[in-house]
């Protein structure tokens, strides 16, 4: 009986869940690319045509104050993430700033684990490779181009929007037709296939951007008026995409849909075509930008305030209202996760907050004070990001350009007049607040490191759009790969397993066939280079190499008879197997060690994360070391007890997050025999006794997180982080000098690094470096690097 009425109620409770989890509202999310504010013909543009942009447009909430960044992979990591695109990691849209941090958590991710099924189709530009493209990231159904558009260099090579190849769940695949065409297509065919689920749609077109290509049909209708060069296609890439739109809406209302899906659309930033930028005759059309100041790739109004519809019938989403409040992209995430039902993980820090209630009241606050966009780096990647160069404050009617020119736009919507010399104290406010988002969110652009031996994609193919280059572009489009661009730089890459790995080197991709241009190659990869001559008509350049796991760098060199080198633009990277390390021999056998921690907090018996957790001042802290005189400590006794347990080794703290170090020092007299009465170096003696007993010794060091020593990261006050430039200066003259001297003066077996915060893998790579310099026998763990990298 007990059974029977415990069943009853488990279907009861299944039978009540199932209309709730049924009442949960589907979402497609279209962004387009490069269309701007005035690239409607709901906003006032005169020649083009958008029907079903229009209706959309008449039934939505409209938030007219909505901002992105200036240009594409900035808009897409923010409303992925919910975070400043500097804080992600992909700011630029090349040179190795285009890819989300491994540790960013997307919204499809998000979606998924609330239960949702998710698609991506279209334009990514977060990352070609793994762990950065879009299945990595939360999607479950991809079909997707590469790079930042299509025809780029990390595209399928040939694509030129009609009967193009695309990736499919990490499978290329051949289409027939136009590409928008055939993104709307698989967008009806996903709405189709999970029409019984809740699912997630993200439609991220290429279009309207760059190549302007585009079925006659559809520019021939602005050939006549729309006179500057690709201005007819570019809006006949929007009238065809609004043709879409309207047959997706469609196809929702035919499956019944369409009343309970959240239905988004908006653009990535300011228009790159929609405006003539060339002398045209006088009275000629000359596009329309809805009064605003800007185009896309500026911090002028038009570049980054962009349309947003957001239709939700079942939700009284719906009316055709305009709301004035401030939003942006980053806002987007939040406010889905609210509408949708779910709570987002509470360690995601969100730069975003939600506008559901400005979505049902017209009167409601904005959610956010200001807003804050930046070019780091400027339109053409001038310089190394730096403040207020290329930036732009939002706030109320101010805006602040570069931290120095200063608009009202109510008074002057096309931004003519710099009234900041009337307006200090705006100034002033304005620029306090920009310097409080760079100090939160400039230690976060690091490079990020692309997988080789990665399991869900071996081999891999890196393309030179993503070389790390300190300023400038690297070749992105085949014009000028087709002229071998005497230019080379370095991917940023983590060695995911140890194994034989084999690189091809080429100036084009496999499938392109073609032999390399040169005489004479080489690669340069973890400390090892190797050179060889290139065979007339070779399609590739091969090298093997023997690598240990670990983030590193990997630079290439092509030479022809002149000696002028240009890099290999594709280099495809495949783990090839495992390769038995003898430097790991001993500790396959020697499984059984002793772990010890030590050091000023053992005196008061509190674990070594006594300071952080009880939030100690560090001049408090360090006040420990006055009564540090361990008399006893006798090293032999302590090895002899270890030994007769059993154990082959034994690892130590010699430095740990409080700063102390167990050692002498030269770069610190924070040490044991500096700042102690004790006086002696407990290393050193430790290090006699291990070698007295024939017990390995390997030493733990914190080489990252630091509260004593000004620049470790974080400092324990959470609140107020170090700078970049202080962690730098912290690295270069307190933590390498140390692991330095571990090396040099007590020979270790084991260096075991420990909370690599905002260590990037060009910060730690110096880490491994000096290791395998110095000590080549000496083994290193797993926290070397951010990403929890193995050596």
């Amino acid at each position: 009986m007990t059974i029977r009425i415990l069943l009853l109620f488990l279907a009861l409770l299944c039978a009540a869940a199932a209309p709730a989890l049924a009442a949960r509202p589907n979402v497609v999310l279209i962004m387009t690319d490069d269309q701007g504010y005035g690239d409607l013909a709901c906003h006032g543009n005169p020649v083009l045509k958008t029907p079903n942009l229009d209706q959309l447009h008449s039934e939505s909430i409209r938030l007219t104050n909505f901002h992105v960044s200036p240009f594409c992979t900035p808009t897409r990591a923010a409303l992925m993430t919910g975070r400043h695109p500097a804080r992600s990691g992909a700011y630029r849209t090349s040179s190795g700033r285009s890819n989300l941090h491994h540790d960013e958590i997307t919204m499809a991710s998000h979606f998924a684990a609330a239960g949702y099924h998710t698609g991506m189709i279209g334009k990514w530009h977060l990352g070609d490779n793994a762990p950065c493209r879009p299945q990595d990231k939360g999607f479950h159904d991809v079909i997707w181009h590469k790079g930042g558009g299509i025809g780029q260099a990390a595209d399928f090579y040939g694509n030129d929007q009609f009967d193009d190849t695309y990736e499919r769940n990490g499978t290329y695949e051949p289409f027939e037709g136009y590409a928008t065409d055939i993104w709307f297509a698989e967008s009806m065919r996903f709405v189709e296939e999970n029409k019984d689920k809740p699912f997630y749609l993200y439609v991220s077109l290429n279009a309207p951007h760059s190549p302007y290509k585009v079925p006659e049909e559809w520019a021939a209708p602005y050939r006549e008026k729309v006179k500057w060069k690709g201005g007819a296609e570019f809006y006949g890439m929007i009238t065809n995409l609004d043709h879409n739109l309207g047959l997706l809406r469609e196809k929702l209302a035919a499956l019944q849909l369409a009343d309970n899906t959240i239905f988004i659309f908006l653009t990535d930033n300011g228009t790159s075509a929609g405006v003539a930028r060339q002398a045209l005759e006088k009275g000629d059309y000359r596009g329309f930008s809805a009064g605003m100041r800007g185009v896309k790739s500026t911090v002028y109004e038009g570049g980054h305030r962009v349309p947003f519809f957001i239709h939700w019938p079942a939700g009284g989403v719906q009316g055709g209202e305009d709301r004035a409040q401030l939003t942006a992209h980053l806002d987007v995430l939040p406010t889905l996760a609210e509408l949708c039902g779910f709570s987002l993980a509470d360690s995601v820090t969100l730069d975003g907050a939600s506008f559901t209630n400005v979505l049902h009241d017209a009167s409601a606050p904005a959610p956010r004070d200001h807003y804050i966009t930046q070019l780091h780096g400027g339109a053409r990647f001038v310089s190394e990001p730096k403040p207020f160069l290329t930036s732009c404050v939002v706030k109320d009617d101010w805006r602040l350009l570069d931290g120095e020119k200063l608009f009202n736009l109510r008074e002057d919507p096309t931004q003519s007049r710099n009234v900041a010399e009337r307006h200090s104290d705006v100034v002033a406010k304005l620029r306090a607040l920009y310097l409080k988002y760079w100090t939160s969110v400039s230690p976060r652009m690091t490079p990020v490191a692309l997988d080789l031996g990665h399991p869900a994609e071996n081999p891999t193919t890196l393309c030179a759009q993503d070389w790390y280059l300190t300023t400038g572009n690297p070749p992105w489009n085949f014009s000028e790969i087709n002229r071998l661009k005497r230019i080379t730089g370095p991917w940023h890459v983590d060695v995911t397993r140890p194994g034989t790995y084999r690189f091809t080197l080429r100036q084009f991709p496999a499938v392109a066939d073609r032999p390399v241009k040169a005489v004479r190659a080489k690669m340069r990869i973890a400390g090892l280079e190797k050179e060889c001559p290139v065979e007339p008509g070779s399609k590739g350049v091969v090298f093997e190499l023997d690598l240990p796991a670990g983030p590193t760098t990997l630079e290439t060199w092509l030479y022809d008879e002149k000696d002028e080198a240009g890099g290999a633009y594709f280099t495809e990277v495949e783990w090839l197997g495992a390769v038995p390390d003898p430097r790991a021999a001993w500790m396959d056998e020697d499984k059984f060690g002793l772990f010890i921690h030590w050091g000023l907090y053992s005196q008061v018996a509190r674990g070594e994360w006594y300071m952080h957790a009880k939030k100690v001042p560090v001049e408090e802290y360090a006040k420990l070391a006055e009564t540090c005189n361990p008399t006893k400590f006798d090293a032999g006794e302590w090895v002899k007890i270890a030994k007769n347990a059993g154990m082959k080794y034994i690892v130590i703290t010699s430095k740990h997050h409080d700063g102390f170090a167990l050692f002498d020092s030269k770069a610190s007299d924070y040490n044991i025999v500096r700042a102690t009465p004790f006086k002696r170096d407990l290393i050193a003696e430790l290090k006699q006794a291990c070698d007295a007993e024939g017990i390995r010794l390997g030493l733990y060091y914190s080489h990252a997180q630091d509260w004593y020593h000004r620049g470790g990261s974080p400092r324990y006050n959470w609140s107020d982080p170090s700078s970049m430039d202080e962690m730098k200066d912290y690295l270069e003259h307190i933590s390498l000098p140390q692991v330095k001297e571990l090396l040099t003066q007590y020979d270790p077996d084991i260096i075991w690094y420990d909370t690599p915060r905002r260590m990037s893998p060009a910060l730690s790579a110096p880490f491994s470096e000096l290791v395998r310099e110095l000590s080549p026998k000496t083994l290193i763990n797993s926290r070397i690097a951010l990403d929890g990298n193995k050596m």
